[in-house]
């Protein structure tokens, strides 16, 4: 957290206050009305266990609790990781050279594993979609996975980071990671950032499959994808999704059912107003929204 965040103990009273909770109900069964008094006054500090429970009593998770102190905005670091998560499936160059640029003056302060492999997972995405350089990005893409490979364990900061970098491995380990990375974000289902990169790791890999021309492939995780997150799904994404069935069906002497899905993409970017995107469905629906496209990624 940036060091010019206000006083805990000073945002955690008015936070209370304005819930109108007493200190009473917020000590209650955690500690001393006394103890949680010296807290809100600065003089000590919860531990982790005492945190989270006062948290519970404010009906308040720590990622809000963490904003307020801050002032009501993300730090320096969480700036940079919010970018890099809600990145668009094929980022714009000006995207791409604010993070790159905020990851190294984050990086020019203090040593980051994260935001390392966020700067090089972006420097990457340049190297691939400005300079159609996929040595270049693999080099990029390789100490990100230099780091990631001798982990015991992933988590979701790891799997975003290889969400990133599936172009780099040979298919059948693409296929493998992902089928693997699916399995675990199961367990955070009740996660929404769980599920939406979730469905980011399908759309990525559906994008590599179809460059590979495994079109059945494409179509069974595409259609798993459907099945089971239609809903959930923001509409750019599941249009995308749509574009992406057509292709395959088309490639596999379906015209009438790609069509069908050709239609159900146009329909859903009508609705947003990307008639940009209609139009390049009728001009080269194959390489929209596959960045790996214009690459030779075998």
């Amino acid at each position: 957290m940036d060091t010019d965040n206000l006083l805990f103990g000073k945002v955690l009273k008015e936070i209370r206050e304005n819930k109108q909770y007493t200190q009473q109900e917020i000590s209650n069964h955690t500690m001393s009305r006394s103890n949680y008094s010296k807290m809100e006054k600065d003089v000590v500090n919860p531990n982790v266990e005492k945190y989270f429970s006062i948290l519970n009593y404010l009906d308040m998770n720590h990622d809000e609790f963490a904003f307020i102190l801050n002032g009501y905005k993300l730090d320096k670091k969480d700036t940079i990781i919010h970018l890099f998560k809600t990145m668009e499936q094929i980022p714009t160059f000006d995207y791409l050279e604010t993070l790159i640029t905020l990851s190294k003056e984050f990086l020019s302060e203090q040593e980051d594993h994260l935001i390392s492999d966020i700067y090089y997972s972006c420097c990457s995405w340049y190297a691939l979609l400005k300079d159609h350089d996929v040595k270049k990005a693999r080099i990029y893409a390789e100490k990100i996975w230099n780091r990631l490979k001798e982990l015991d364990k992933f988590y979701l900061s790891e799997y975003f980071l290889l969400n990133r970098i599936l172009f780099y491995f040979e298919l059948e380990t693409t296929v493998s990671l992902v089928d693997k990375a699916i399995e675990e974000l199961e367990k955070y289902a009740p996660l929404y950032e769980a599920g939406q990169l979730l469905s980011q790791l399908i759309i990525n890999l559906s994008a590599v499959l179809i460059t590979h021309k495994e079109y059945e492939k494409a179509l069974s995780y595409t259609g798993k994808l459907l099945q089971d997150r239609k809903e959930k799904l923001d509409v750019l994404t599941l249009g995308s999704v749509y574009v992406y069935q057509a292709v395959c069906m088309e490639r596999l002497n379906n015209p009438t059912e790609a069509q069908k899905c050709y239609d159900s993409a146009s329909q859903l970017f009508q609705t947003i107003n990307r008639i940009d995107l209609i139009d390049e469905i009728n001009k080269a629906p194959y390489a929209l929204f596959n960045p790996f496209i214009q690459v030779e990624i075998h």
